[in-house]
């Protein structure tokens, strides 16, 4: 949390960063999968769907298994 102060950069902003730089697919969301709060730009890639798919509706991913 210090080196974040530090930066001047909030955690959103430090999360996308490190998922931009990555290859893998993560999302932040609400223990009951109903609200996703964050979704790797990787998610398009992988899924070949939206991010904005996935946060208008989190569960949509299991269609795609």
């Amino acid at each position: 949390m210090k080196s974040e102060a530090r930066l001047g950069v909030g955690t959103a902003a430090l999360l996308d960063l490190v998922a931009r730089q990555s290859s893998h697919v993560f999302y932040v969301s609400d223990l009951a999968l109903r609200t996703m709060l964050y979704v790797s730009p990787s998610y398009e890639r992988v899924w070949g769907r939206s991010c904005m798919s996935l946060m208008e509706a989190p569960l949509s991913f299991v269609d795609a298994i």
